[in-house]
């Protein structure tokens, strides 16, 4: 038991000093397949893919972050949960707010007739009798030849397993394993439960929490159903002490709770654990409204009632002493626990002092805090782009340099299709990727021109799917009569997908390599010797993954790959266009949009009628309405702060900034060239003190220094006794001083 010798005293720290959550890690997939990439922490230092979690057959669900959604969504009846389920199961979103998994036990996670089973020792039975629950494990840990064993969030230990032909039942009585009645005055039922067996339609959460001490979570251990039991009885036969006998304990039911069918409606899902957490239970539903009964009530009378309007959770009683109201309330101003968002005040949202001092004209808007901006407006006008026949010459001077073309990455929108007719009308050729709407387009253009020399590229699954089923003796036979242009695309597209050039290595050994070179893929490069460009897609060329690094916050648009930074911003500023386009938003009258964004929009966020504005803005404005001359008048201040000088009086520096004196000083020292004389802070203390009690806020605007520096001081001149501290944030020089 040497790997285990540690185990209680690891328990008694991790009860004392729990682990924290960590978000589930996304990261771009390569060009082909899904777009993400998603690891989750199925516990402390332990990242997995969903796609391991898939193979080793386990159903799993993502979970949310503690303490209000670190469980699964609940449980509304069907046949759902009880079917495998994995990541394709859940929509990308939750998988990118995702903080852990729920990993469902029994049937779901089955394999080979062995249900997966989850042995939970609770942290009582491990501080009540610790040798025995030792004992026990050593013997589950000992019996198989890869045990699993995990220490909880709380302090307990899981042991995972999946066990032959069993399946353990779901009903409380079943499920509570080992326990000890304790009756109490409040509940004649309560009972400590030390060990726990989830195994049918049940479920246990993998997070960050959880620290695996032995073993694999995709590899759990068989065990069989006799040798699982005879070490749990064995350590039942210790603790297990049920109601004497005599005594009518009532006897856990084996019905579980009604399910609510709240179709979907998040904040009546939080109603519902709310009232489940207190114990009422759910009686029925009609006409949107739903009844409850009171905890540990024998009658299902229903005169408690929940429902949602208006975007709110209501409740009522219609009888006295359930400790909620008769009359209809909020839910939030009952309980403030539920995760359910209280109603925005007819105020307005919450606001610091700052806004309201801004609000009343007491404080420049510039005397906010704010991040830099990111968007400024473009002087000059519009870019000119030339003619065609001046660009045309321009993309000639650089092909006759010899270079190697890799992509086109020309302006967003128009400058694509503008710089390839350039080319084309002066008798360039250019390459097409057939599936690109913008090489559709540029091609009608061309034929609308009579222009003819464009040169279409196929991808080697080209009329793939209309061949695979011919048996590949026939197909070699006669390769490519049928118009596909590989006869053996999918070995050519895992290589690729693993970084390998099937060029090199598959294409020389296949059978039909000299016809492919004549008539197939390979006969592609050979026909486009003479062409000088080739219009891609920039984001397939970019995500290739010999090219590329994905480093950064791919859910944030956030690359470290300065290209790739490139390439998305480039997307991003093109689809954002195309929708306020279409919409009409960019040149119809009497119409609005608010876009936030930090991506510069051409002819769109830099024209005179646009409004750049930072949150802050808003806050001041506490709405559309007033935001217009909020702008205007943060405007004019940053005007005015533009046209100070070094004979600005610190007066207007103090206004126009909203600044302190002591910053209006240094701000205006900076101006006139000179260093200000930076007396010590021990002097300027002792000076502003001669004349009386001050304040630390006084002390701050008064003395020329960083708050943080004159609190530090502060602090040390009250420690050596040169001051006093009269009262909290009160100082004074000693007396006699």
């Amino acid at each position: 038991m040497n790997s285990l010798k540690d185990i209680i005293q690891r328990c008694h720290q991790r009860h004392k000093k729990p682990l924290r959550q960590r978000k589930t890690r996304v990261t771009p997939a390569l060009y082909k397949g899904p777009p993400y990439n998603f690891s989750v922490y199925c516990a402390w230092r332990y990242p997995i893919r969903l796609y391991e979690l898939e193979q080793a057959g386990i159903s799993f669900m993502p979970i949310g972050r503690a303490p209000y959604h670190d469980h699964g969504p609940e449980d509304f009846g069907g046949e759902r949960f009880l079917k495998r389920q994995s990541r394709e199961d859940w929509q990308s979103s939750i998988w990118h707010r995702s903080w852990g998994v729920q990993v469902y036990t029994g049937v779901p996670s089955a394999r080979d007739d062995a249900q997966w089973h989850d042995i939970h020792f609770k942290y009582a039975a491990i501080c009540n009798a610790p040798d025995a629950v030792l004992t026990c494990i050593d013997a589950l840990v000992s019996a198989v030849a890869n045990p699993m064993l995990t220490l909880t969030k709380s302090g307990g230990l899981r042991f995972s397993c999946r066990v032959q032909n069993y399946l353990h039942p779901n009903t409380n009585e079943a499920k509570q394993y080992i326990y000890k009645h304790i009756p109490t005055s409040e509940n004649p039922h309560h009972r400590d439960v030390y060990l726990e067996i989830v195994g049918d339609k049940g479920y246990s959460r993998w997070d960050a929490r959880y620290e695996i001490l032995i073993g694999n979570l995709v590899n759990p251990p068989i065990i069989a159903k006799e040798v699982l039991f005879a070490s749990i009885d064995t350590l039942r036969a210790a603790l297990h002490q049920p109601a004497p006998s005599g005594e009518t304990e009532l006897e856990p039911s084996t019905q579980t709770t009604p399910t609510v069918a709240f179709c979907g409606s998040t904040h009546l899902n939080l109603a519902r654990v709310a009232f489940l957490e207190r114990g009422f239970s759910y009686v029925a539903e009609k006409d949107g409204i739903y009844h409850w009964s009171q905890p540990d009530s024998s009658i299902g009378d229903g005169h408690i009632l929940l429902w949602e309007r208006d975007d709110d959770v209501w409740v009522r009683t219609a009888i006295p002493d359930t400790g909620l109201p008769m009359e209809a309330t909020r839910i939030t101003d009952i309980w403030d626990d539920t995760g359910i968002l209280p109603p925005v005040p007819t105020t307005g949202l919450p606001v610091t002092d700052e806004i309201l001092a801004v609000r009343e004209a007491k404080l420049s808007p510039l005397g906010i805090k704010r991040p830099s901006p990111v968007l400024r407006k473009q002087e000059g006008e519009n870019r000119d782009y030339g003619t065609l026949e001046e660009n045309a010459v321009h993309m000639q001077q650089v092909f006759n340099r010899d270079a190697r073309i890799l992509g086109l990455m020309a302006e967003a929108g128009g400058g694509k299709r503008y710089a390839a007719a350039s080319y084309v009308l002066n008798d360039g050729v250019i390459s097409l990727s057939a599936k690109s709407s913008l090489s559709q387009e540029t091609e009608q253009r061309f034929q609308n021109r009579n222009v003819s020399s464009v040169a279409h590229r196929r991808t080697r699954n080209y009329l793939w799917e209309q061949v695979k089923e011919i048996p590949a003796e026939i197909r070699m036979a006669t390769p490519f009569q049928h118009g596909n242009v590989c006869e053996d695309p999918k070995r050519c597209e895992t290589l690729e997908k693993k970084g390998g050039n099937p060029n090199e290595s598959i294409c020389p050994q296949c059978p039909v390599y000299t016809e492919c070179q004549q008539r197939g893929y390979l006969s592609q490069p050979t026909a486009l010797k003479s062409v000088a460009a080739q219009i891609l897609n920039p984001v397939r060329l970019f995500l290739d993954p010999r090219h590329s690094k994905y480093d950064g916050e791919a859910e944030f648009g956030i690359y470290k790959d300065e290209r790739l930074q490139h390439v998305y911003e480039q997307n991003a500023v093109g689809l954002l266009s195309q929708i306020i386009g279409r919409t009409g938003l960019n040149r119809l009258p009497n119409k609005a949009i608010v876009l936030l964004a930090s991506l510069p929009l051409p002819d769109i966020t830099d024209r005179p009628e646009t409004s750049l504005f930072d949150w802050e803005d808003f806050e001041v404005a506490g709405g559309l309405d007033q935001l217009p001359e909020t702008i205007a008048t943060r405007e004019r201040f940053e005007a005015e702060r533009d046209s100070l000088t070094a004979e600005s009086d610190r007066e207007k520096v103090e206004q126009v900034l909203g600044v302190s004196r002591s910053q209006a000083n240094r701000i205006l020292m900076k101006l006139r060239g000179g260093k200000p004389f930076r007396v010590p802070l021990r002097d300027q203390i002792f000076s502003q003190l001669a004349n009386g009690e001050k304040k630390t806020a006084e002390l701050i605007d008064l003395i020329d220094g960083h708050p943080g520096s004159i609190k530090n001081e502060l602090k040390r001149l009250v420690d050596t006794g040169e001051i006093v501290k009269v009262r909290r944030s009160m100082y004074a020089l000693p007396p006699g001083v």
